[in-house]
């Protein structure tokens, strides 16, 4: 990540964008469980926050204490017509101002020194992963995936980045904000989504208790079905299967994060 100005990304539904537009990012809104800690993250790839702003308009999740803190009941978030709309947002990044902060910064996978990283990298992502804070205002780096099946053992993506802005601080090298309504993304099938496909129902089942043909029918007919591989990757399979259960009806957000950080994410 070098000096001066960049666009950057970040894929939501219509609802959230206005809200960000009119109140800022709020840091005690985002997810705790994730690959560089709970922050705001935002990408330099176009298309992957476009894929993810298709996600957040047919998975409304989203933490109830923002909602009470912004006196906005659930039934009328859920039911919004702009809830189901996809949305990118659009910055201009201040990566100089950003880099007067106190960051860590992970080559990515085609740069040259990656392998000297990569250990450090596997390591600061589980343990993320597993709630433990870090001190740093960003981390940039590739976005983490291939954890659908050992918590252990993950794998790194060779063309997804991702920047996590940690403070207020970070936050506030974001200027010139703009909203751009996301397409819908053709639906077709990806066959590198077969596998994790297949470890969505073994969650099914080891949740419920289901059998695998009950399993199959939920997830046939479910739009989690349509999502392209680096999207899937990037949660794990008692994510999809929480979305497949819980469905686009009701925010189960919270429920997912107390029942992540009682269980952890078995092994399948």
């Amino acid at each position: 990540m070098t000096s001066g100005l960049y666009t950057v990304y970040h894929g939501t539904n219509l609802f959230s964008a206005n809200l960000i537009e009119q109140y800022g990012v709020s840091l005690e809104a985002q997810r705790l469980f994730t690959d560089f800690g709970k922050g705001f993250y935002v990408t330099f790839n176009w298309e992957q926050a476009m894929r993810w702003a298709n996600v957040r308009a047919n998975n409304l999740q989203v933490s109830t204490k923002l909602l009470k803190k912004l006196h906005i009941d659930s039934t009328e978030y859920l039911m919004h017509p702009t809830a189901r709309i996809p949305a990118v947002l659009e910055w201009k990044l201040d990566v100089d101002q950003l880099l007067r902060l106190r960051g860590k910064i992970f080559p990515l996978p085609s740069q040259s020194y990656w392998a000297g990283y990569k250990n450090s990298w596997e390591n600061f992502v589980l343990k993320c992963r597993k709630g433990m804070p870090h001190s740093y205002d960003f981390v940039f780096g590739p976005i983490a995936g291939g954890h659908f099946k050992y918590v252990e053992k993950i794998q790194v993506s060779r063309t997804k980045d991702q920047l996590s802005l940690n403070s207020y601080p970070a936050i506030s090298c974001l200027y010139h904000l703009r909203i751009i309504l996301g397409g819908k993304e053709i639906v077709r099938e990806y066959h590198r989504a077969a596998l994790f496909h297949q470890e969505i129902k073994d969650a099914l089942v080891k949740m419920m208790g289901i059998q695998k043909n009950q399993a199959d029918n939920m997830l046939a007919i479910s739009w989690v079905r349509t999502l392209h591989p680096s999207i899937l990757i990037t949660e794990s399979p008692y994510y999809w299967a929480f979305c497949l259960l819980k469905g686009r009806e009701a925010l189960w957000h919270d429920e997912y994060e107390n029942w992540y950080r009682k269980n952890g994410i078995p092994s399948i």
